[in-house]
């Protein structure tokens, strides 16, 4: 009896070491399985996004021929948009669930065939009707109505800071109006190191840069005083470059917007 004991008792032991070691990697399954956090509105300023398919009542929608469709966001809160003629503009908000942009978009004006023209209105229509958006790593997916628009990340970094020089030609610090510089504001970066010149105080911050954002170590400035105009725009002009930001350079012109709201556009200098 006791030998038949020990038998049950070993076989019992060896059936609860094994459901142990099946529950483990079920668990482990579970957490692999969790699905990522949902992306926010902050992660689509500053990116741009080419159309890969279409679909209207489940059926795909193909775009003219020789044309793409093409959706970017701006670090001002603009958003551009093309379907193979003209060039849409118009300020956007992102909310968690939607685009919201104005009833009419700005538009160019250039005279294209009677197919553009319609896949232009057809697109203007779709946008400017609040679409529905989500972003999953490079894939942006826009709905509206029984209209589904896939795009892929075509962001194509931004060229390297080092070596050239700006004008600081607006500051954007969240009031109705921007602060113009009186004075020339200047940034001018080296292969680690910005010089700034404030208009009235001169210093350096340290830099360094991905494809979309630069991160400034704190500017060290000089401490000379100056009008009140003059030291509110170096107040803001120091809040901007402090910190990760994100930046854009397009042709001559180079944004920096802050995640606290301050932003600055600046133009290239001559070489």
């Amino acid at each position: 009896m006791r030998n038949e004991l020990g038998v049950l008792a070993l076989a019992a032991l060896v059936v609860a070491g094994c459901a142990a070691g099946q529950g483990k990697p079920a668990t482990d399954a579970v957490a692999e399985q969790e699905p990522a956090p949902p992306a926010t509105a902050e992660e689509l300023p500053g990116r741009a996004f080419t159309a890969t398919s279409v679909t209207e009542e489940g059926k795909p929608r193909a775009l003219v021929a020789g044309t793409e469709l093409t959706v970017e966001f701006g670090l001002d809160g603009g958003l551009g948009a093309a379907a193979g003629c003209n060039q849409m503009v118009g300020q956007v908000t992102a909310t968690a669930d939607t685009l919201d942009l104005p009833e009419t978009l700005v538009s160019t004006l250039k005279a294209c065939d009677e197919a553009r023209t319609a896949q232009d209105t057809w697109l203007t229509g779709l946008l400017t009707a609040d679409p529905g958006w989500r972003l999953e790593g490079s894939r942006l997916t826009l709905t509206s109505g029984d209209t589904t628009i896939e795009l892929d990340d075509t962001t194509e970094p931004n060229p390297p800071l080092a070596g050239t020089s700006w004008t600081v030609a607006n500051l954007d610090v969240g009031a109705p109006e921007g602060l113009a510089p009186a004075k020339p504001v200047t940034l001018t970066f080296g292969a680690d190191t910005v010089e700034i010149d404030t208009g009235c105080n001169t210093g350096t911050a340290g830099y360094t840069t991905t494809a979309t954002t630069i991160r400034f170590e704190p500017p060290t400035l000089t401490r000379m005083g100056c009008d009140p105009p003059v030291m509110a725009v170096e107040q803001a002009l120091v809040s901007a470059l402090t910190g990760e930001v994100r930046h854009q350079v397009r042709e001559t012109r180079l944004t920096i917007a802050h995640p606290d709201g301050v932003s600055l556009d600046a133009d290239r200098n001559p070489r």
